[in-house]
């Protein structure tokens, strides 16, 4: 396996990211693999408790959010101004 890293504008849909606790999240993804994952949501979401996520229950991964706990690997979906935190974004600032 090729790892390597890369500056967050570098990144594109289809690429896998390793996460770990202390990282924000610069793209929106899916948790293809993690454990004991836990996502402070509260930045774009208000929700005052941190999220567990896990491949195989909740594993939508959003950008500007912080990984609290755990590590894994995230396939990334969308990024910039298509992503949850980019399109939120766009509608505060018009």
């Amino acid at each position: 396996t090729l790892f390597r890293s890369i500056l967050t504008s570098e990144i594109v849909v289809g690429d896998v990211l390793l996460i770990n606790s202390g990282v924000v999240l610069p793209a929106d993804g899916l948790l293809i693999r993690g454990s004991n994952v836990m996502c402070d949501e509260s930045s774009l979401t208000g929700e005052p408790k941190d999220i567990s996520k896990t491949p195989d229950g909740d594993f939508y991964m959003l950008s500007g959010t912080a990984v609290k706990e755990g590590s894994g690997c995230m396939l990334v979906t969308c990024i910039g101004l298509f992503s949850e935190e980019g399109i939120i974004n766009k509608l505060i600032t018009g």
